[in-house]
């Protein structure tokens, strides 16, 4: 298992958690495809929902515009990269991930 952090901007939380497999990331997000997003450190990826814009999912999160310039709709799952593609354990903390959110969007359907 690797240790992540999971985001949900519906109810405003951040958690530790663990993920081993790709089904066990969508079981986390809540999806059935899911895009990876590079931050800027090169050591973590975010999962996040490919459909999220257009499956009714009303809540995400902004990051700043080095992380992604646009929301990112439903649950993030964060995870650690070794840079050959291999998920290791998160080393981010949940405040250092804190100061990279600019905020909470809610979108109405």
């Amino acid at each position: 298992m690797t240790k992540a952090i999971l985001l949900d901007p519906q109810t405003s939380s951040i958690m530790p958690t663990e993920v081993g497999d790709f089904e066990d990331i969508q079981r986390k997000i809540g999806c059935r495809c899911f895009s990876c997003i590079n931050f800027p450190d090169g050591k973590h990826v975010a999962y996040v929902d490919d459909e999220g814009l257009i499956n009714g999912t009303e809540y995400g999160t902004m990051f700043n515009d080095e992380i992604y310039p646009e929301p990112l709709m439903g649950k993030i799952l964060i995870i650690g990269t070794n840079g050959a593609g291999e998920d290791v354990d998160c080393t981010i903390k949940g405040s250092e991930l804190q100061d990279l959110i600019e905020g909470i969007v809610r979108l109405k359907h």
